[in-house]
């Protein structure tokens, strides 16, 4: 069909007429017959000249109204064409521009057509560029979804419109943004559009930032006010896919107002000291991180549908350009809120390359604001929170300066001259610059082919490492303990009856001579009696311990060798001694012998009463002692070490047989190390068989493995009766090497002197004792000997221990100046004056357990506050931390003490990692000095709970070791602590288990007597009420702090409560009654031997459950605890607010798809309001779905 067609464009005073003859020129070469008009708005006689030069129609008007819409009207009235073609005076048509838009016009219903607006100038200057970046998406991949939905946008520019259609509307319609307005009221008729993604046409983008603003400005008014004013009107008319369109269009210029939002979150944040979000940090960058590389990527992949290669990229300077005309945007917001004109100015399109100072004095005031706001806020708030903040208004500030720069067009081009003519930009800059086009060509290729699978595998990845972190946050010694903790290598052993008489280390180093290796086990038999006590060769045995082995006493209570009890009817007769020792009877015997161990205190093997289940020896069946007796005894011996204070004792508990496990184990918290006699008599034995060691040890290994202790073979040998002694020691050793991982240690039983045979075979007459012996001449066992893991000596000799190298030596002697009074009148001065202790343990924020709340400075604040008015003195407090800052500033102004500790990893080995020892040691001293000015510090903390805690990582010896040399680390840093600060005071930390703690103390007063306070976290009242004298027994007359105490816990099942074999956690009233009752009878009630103590904590801690610890819940709330320790510490009646209730809940074993309800009960509880949550407590599971159906106090 042939159509008749009129192409206008419009021309007002100021534009180039250069431009406008080049684009009227183009129009008239375009091959469609067509008649060409100027609607020239000044009426120019040069243009008109040139008009009638080229068969251009020149069109003017007297009455100027409606701006450029007015314009084309007015030449509408005599242009009588069936299309007509609006062009913008910078865009040069090609010449089949009419024959590519025409076809569509087969359908009767189509309004108009619209073709890109591409630009030939972007490379003019750094705004041309990001101006055309920002248009690259819309005209490519936006406008062609557009163009499906029915809903294309007319644009001012090359559009071709049905006359009819615009007929329809009165013409073409007013306002800033006319051409959407004209698209608007064409839809709202019912016409129907096409977009045509083809470059016909090519024309100027704004080059300068006034050129740029001006455009901004009017497109930015001119939308809201059809938002505003037109769309409420024709939206009845429109599909549903244009009111959506119509509706979200014109929000794109609300980035202003949300840009402002954007540079002002950061401003305000630091000026306020408060935290726009309350999220942990990480968690924000794992949820951020996804949501920009999928807006990246889904970005990349939409540029499949770019039109033109050059435009492909990631827009960066686009993006700049966007967020520094915010205020552009915004304006014309508050200018549409206002009614405020805008006079409608066609782009400037020459107005010169100019440095643009005035128009970035908004951008600039902005990032000034910012400095400052950064300055004041990290200055008054050090936390990450406000560091991330000060992190964003970096990142603004930087943003605003490029677009500052970019704006200084003048002095960017005389700079790109200045590059161009230096001498090494042809030889240096233009191949890296075509090296960069090259590399970012390809890797717009690889994100746009490869989106769908980046996106998959970042998204997936991201996912696995929130679970696989989710699962690392979790204490790990809660869920599973390790199989086997670390032993610190193999341990090598040797028995020989010449120890027994006289154990010389000398005769220890002809042995190590004759086996080519070193021993890290000396073992030898004791009996019980005076005669250990009396010739306890203690000097022996630290020489043994000088050199780098662990002495092992075969402990053998022989009731014989106490002349006291030989009229006693059974003693006397050497049965039921098991009995007896759990009775009394041997406690003196024991209690000195402790001393003897005890004073020693290096680590050492006590391998007592061994092979309960061989009636030969008197604590067996043999000596009418029943399992039950044996394992009382066993346990009562432990008790009584662990009561005397002896730390360093390992003990290996040793059956004959198999079948002796399961009837003599004494239970996991006695046994340190499972011991094995594996002797192949060969011939000798009762059915003369010759047995290997797999044969001999097989038997145990099933039992052994559920103990998950490590593995001794305290007798290890073979005679020659049958076979090679050497094949078979060789073997066995290889056998422990490959197979028997569990197996930590073999003592070898270098006896030649063994009378002990077990029947009556003989190999010859003359031989009357057992031969188990190894000699030189036995090269396969010294070879093997040498190999992994028998190699792998635990410790080193003493003179060459590397933990040692840099630790100072105890000072016995040492008196602490920060008290008066002695033992039971204690008191801790502070500027000379008596100071009680009552502390709160401040633990927000100190882990992942006390939840994400940011401790702003505000936040703080809060917290110190309610702790002053709580009543208390102190707070507590471990570092350093980002926090320090906040902390010791609001504690001060709340007239608060700190205790300020150190903690130390409970997982380190402090006997071999020096490194880590090191820092630790910077650490202390670099945080000493840089706070040691602060008035709010009162102590100095070394350690919390780390001796104890040591034992969910090491076995014992080398644990032994490790603790040792972990408390003489603390001696080290209380004698440096005092020098740095000899104002303060400082403490250590210990975890109060009853099976542990008076070792722990003896530890602590032998290698760390430089510490001034000992400190005990204290939990359960049976633990509790025995603190005052375990302290008064074995600390040496020292005062103590209860460093914690609070409610029950649930580390020591004895203690624990438990209802139907779950563990039962107290409500919070009694648990406030709890707090309140230890503080009177256990900590207040000792004051003089105590300073004080530290009530544990002021916020919900995840352990345990999410409810269990707390002053206050997870949104700062009091809880019950808060007000019982405020009415004991102020001594004033504070009323609970709350009423005391409880949670009734259907039962312990819940099913899955099953609905129960769960309801408050309690006196007094009408008229609350509740609040239900799922807490989710599971460590490695996830929970179902659940859905609440919330019904006040009862949920379902």
């Amino acid at each position: 069909k042939e159509y008749t067609v009129d192409m206008l464009t419009t021309f007002c005073p100021g534009e180039p007429k250069d431009m406008i003859k080049k684009t009227l020129t183009a129009m008239v070469a375009v091959k469609y017959p067509h008649t060409s008009y100027l609607c020239d708005e000044g009426d120019d006689p040069e243009l008109r000249k040139f008009c009638k030069e080229i068969g251009v129609v020149h069109v003017t008007r007297i009455e100027k109204i409606d701006a450029k819409a007015g314009n084309i009207n007015n030449a509408l009235k005599q242009a009588n064409g069936e299309i007509c073609v609006i062009m913008d005076p910078d865009h040069e048509p090609h010449p089949d521009f009419l024959h590519r838009v025409l076809p569509y016009f087969e359908d009767p219903k189509l309004g108009y057509v619209q073709v890109v607006q591409a630009y030939g100038n972007q490379q003019e200057s750094l705004i041309a560029l990001g101006a055309a970046q920002q248009t690259y998406t819309f005209y490519g991949p936006m406008m062609m979804c557009m163009n499906s939905y029915g809903t294309v946008q007319a644009i001012g520019a090359n559009c071709t419109f049905r006359r009819a259609a615009l007929d329809s509307i009165g013409g073409h319609a007013a306002g800033l943004s006319e051409d959407m307005h004209t698209a608007m009221q064409i839809h709202a008729k019912g016409w129907t559009s096409v977009y045509v993604p083809e470059v016909i046409t090519r024309g100027y983008v704004p080059a300068s930032l006034p050129a740029y603003y001006k455009q901004q400005l009017k497109w930015a008014r001119g939308t809201f006010d059809l938002f505003f004013k037109v769309f409420w009107k024709l939206k009845n008319n429109f599909s549903w896919r244009q009111k959506l369109h119509y509706f979200t269009l014109p929000l794109y210029f609300l980035f202003g107002l949300i840009s402002f939002i954007d540079l002002s979150i950061p401003i305000l944040a630091l000026a306020l000291c408060h935290t726009p979000w309350e999220v942990n940090i990480a968690d924000f960058a794992m949820m951020f991180t996804p949501l920009i590389i999928l807006n990246l990527l889904i970005r990349q992949y939409a540029q499949r549908w770019l039109l033109e290669e050059h435009e492909r990229g990631f827009h960066i300077i686009g993006g700049i350009l966007r967020i520094g005309t915010w205020w552009i945007f915004l304006l014309g917001f508050i200018y549409t809120l206002l009614n405020i004109k805008v006079p409608y100015i066609p782009t400037p399109k020459d107005d010169g390359h100019q440095n643009n100072w005035r128009l970035c004095i908004p951008n600039l005031v902005v990032c000034l604001i910012t400095l400052i706001a950064i300055f004041y806020g990290l200055s008054i708030d050090k936390s990450p929170y406000s560091a991330f903040m000060a992190g964003f208004g970096l990142i603004n500030i930087i943003i605003l300066l490029i677009m500052t720069m970019m704006a200084q067009e003048k002095f960017l081009n005389e700079m790109s001259l200045k590059i161009k003519n230096h001498i090494l930009y042809t030889p240096v800059l233009v191949p890296i610059i075509a090296f960069f086009i090259r590399s970012r060509a390809l890797t717009y290729q690889l994100l746009r082919n490869s989106s769908v699978i980046i996106a998959i595998l970042i998204v997936g990845s991201l996912y696995s490492f929130t679970q696989i972190n989710q699962i690392n946050q979790v204490d790990l010694k809660t869920l599973a303990p390790p199989e086997m903790k670390s032993t610190g290598g193999f341990y090598t052993g040797i028995y020989s009856p010449v120890f027994d008489s006289i154990l010389n280390p000398n005769d220890v180093l002809k042995f190590e001579k004759q086996f080519s290796t070193r021993f890290d086990i000396v073992s030898f038999y004791q009996s019980w009696g005076q005669e250990s006590i009396n010739y306890f060769p203690v000097q022996q045995l630290n020489e043994i311990s000088r050199k780098g082995s662990v002495p092992m006493i075969t402990w053998e209570p022989w009731p014989q060798a106490f002349p006291e009890f030989n009229s006693h009817p059974e003693l006397g007769k050497g049965i039921k001694t098991c009995k007896f020792i759990s009775q009394g009877y041997f406690d003196n015997y024991i209690k000195d012998y402790c001393k003897q161990i005890k004073d020693f205190g290096h680590p050492i093997f006590i391998r007592f009463a061994h092979e309960p289940d061989n009636h030969v020896y008197p604590w067996s069946k043999g000596g009418n002692n029943t399992p039950n007796e044996y394992i009382f005894a066993y346990r009562y011996v432990v008790k009584k070490f662990e009561e005397e204070g002896v730390h360093n004792v390992t003990w290996v508990w040793n059956p004959m047989l198999a079948s002796g496990i399961d009837k003599y184990f004494p239970g996991g918290d006695y046994v340190d190390w499972i011991g094995i006699t594996a002797l192949n008599y060969g011939k000798a034995q009762v059915d003369e068989k010759w047995y290997s060691f797999a044969q001999l040890y097989e038997p145990y290994r099933e039992k052994l493995k559920a103990l998950k202790r490590p593995v001794m073979i305290a007798e290890f040998g073979s005679t020659a009766y049958g076979g090679s002694k050497e094949d078979w020691v060789t073997q066995g050793l290889t056998d422990i090497q490959s197979k028997y991982k569990e197996i930590k240690s073999v003592v070898f039983f270098n006896s030649n002197k063994d009378n002990i045979w077990i029947t009556k075979w003989r190999p010859d007459k003359k031989t009357t004792s057992i031969d188990w012996s190894i000699s030189q001449k036995h090269t396969k066992v010294t070879e093997k000997l040498s190999q992994f893991p028998f190699n792998q000596h635990p410790f080193v000799e003493e003179k060459d221990s590397p933990a040692d190298l840099n630790l100072r030596k105890p000072e016995p002697l040492y008196k602490s100046p920060f008290f008066t009074g002695t033992e039971g009148n204690y008191e801790l001065l502070v500027n000379n004056k008596p100071f009680y202790i009552r502390g709160v343990a401040y633990n927000t924020a100190h882990d992942w357990r006390d939840g994400n709340l940011p401790l702003t400075r505000r936040q703080t604040s809060k917290d110190l506050e309610n702790i002053k008015e709580m009543g208390a003195n102190t707070i507590r407090r471990y570092a350093p931390g980002v926090y320090d800052q906040n902390i010791m500033k609001e504690a001060a102004v709340q007239d608060l003490k700190v205790m300020y500790g150190f903690w130390f990893d409970p997982k380190i080995d402090y006997y071999r990692d020096t490194l880590k020892l090191l820092k630790y040691i910077r650490e202390v001293e670099n945080n000493v000095a840089k706070l040691k000015k602060h008035d709010a510090v009162l102590a100095w903390g070394v350690g919390n709970e780390t001796w104890g805690l040591l034992k969910h990582t090491y076995s014992k010896p080398y644990l032994t070791k490790v603790r040792n040399q972990y408390a003489k680390f603390i001696e080290h840093l209380a004698q440096i602590i005092h020098e740095e600060d000899p104002t303060r005071p400082v403490y250590t930390t210990s975890e109060h288990e009853e099976n542990q703690i008076a070792g722990e103390i003896v530890s602590f007063m032998k290698f760390a007597p430089s510490i001034d306070i000992y400190s005990v976290n204290s939990y359960y009242e049976e633990q509790l009420s025995e603190l005052q004298q375990l302290i008064a027994t074995h600390g040496q007359g020292r005062p103590y702090l209860v460093s914690e105490f609070g409610p029950k816990g649930y580390w020591l099942p004895w203690y624990t409560s438990y209802t139907a074999n779950r563990i039962k956690e107290n409500s919070d009233y009694e648990n406030a009654e709890l707090y309140a009752r230890e503080w009177k009878k256990y900590v207040v009630a000792h004051k003089g031997y105590n300073i004080g103590g530290v009530a544990y904590c002021w916020r919900d801690r995840m352990e345990g459950t999410f409810t269990w610890y707390g002053f206050t819940d997870y949104h700062g709330r009091f809880k019950p605890t808060y007000h019982a320790m405020k009415a004991v510490w102020t001594e004033n009646k504070v009323k609970q607010p709350l009423p005391d209730f409880s949670i009734a809940a259907p039962g312990n074993n819940l099913e899955a798809g099953k609905a129960y309800i769960f309801k408050v009960k309690g006196p007094n509880i009408k008229g609350l309001n509740y609040e239900w949550m799922v807490q989710k407590d599971e460590y490695l599971g996830e929970l179902n779905s659940m859905r609440l159906q919330v019904k006040g106090r009862a949920v379902k």
